[in-house]
């Protein structure tokens, strides 16, 4: 496919899209903010938000526009507020990395790698693997009639959850003695 070699191959530069742009701000805020908390810092959460979002705004201080930083600090805001919640309800994961690299052969004929945003152990033991998206993926009505096979956007959302299964797998594979 030309796409490909153009990409990959050959290593055309590609213009960056708003969304693109938007996505990995948000990507860094919060890959930022796990990755400090796993280092050992235990400045209150709303503090750690801000250094992290600083971090972020000022790598993406020539690309990102007023309204996607604004978004972002919205986004920012919104996830502090399920932390708390989780919090008072007792219900918060230990999280055990973020922006977790990955190198998994395959037959020795493929090689699958990449990050996996965050993974975390939930307070049931479940072990939950995290990848973070800025997309609307589902209208409000969709949610409520839990029915997702109905949206638009259903393809999109499978290929979501084929890349949760795959990075699911990768940690099971690679991490055989994973303790809980």
């Amino acid at each position: 496919n030309a796409k490909y070699k153009f990409c990959y191959v050959l290593k055309f530069p590609r213009v960056e899209q708003d969304f693109q742009i938007f996505g990995k701000l948000v990507h860094k805020v919060l890959e930022e903010f796990h990755l400090q908390r796993l280092n050992g810092n235990t400045d209150p959460d709303n503090i750690l938000m801000t250094y992290s979002f600083k971090i972020a705004k000022e790598e993406y201080k020539d690309k990102a526009t007023h309204a996607q930083l604004e978004e972002t600090k919205k986004i920012c805001m919104d996830y502090l507020k399920h932390l708390d919640n989780q919090r008072t309800l007792k219900t918060e994961p230990k999280v055990i990395f973020a922006e977790k690299a990955f190198n998994f052969p395959i037959n020795n004929q493929i090689l699958l790698n990449g990050y996996i945003d965050k993974v975390q152990v939930d307070p049931d033991g479940i072990l939950r693997v995290c990848d973070y998206k800025t997309s609307d993926l589902f209208d409000k009505d969709d949610i409520i009639r839990k029915d997702y096979t109905k949206s638009k956007k259903f393809k999109r959302y499978k290929k979501d959850i084929f890349q949760l299964q795959t990075y699911a797998y990768i940690m099971f594979e690679s991490n055989p003695d994973l303790k809980m």
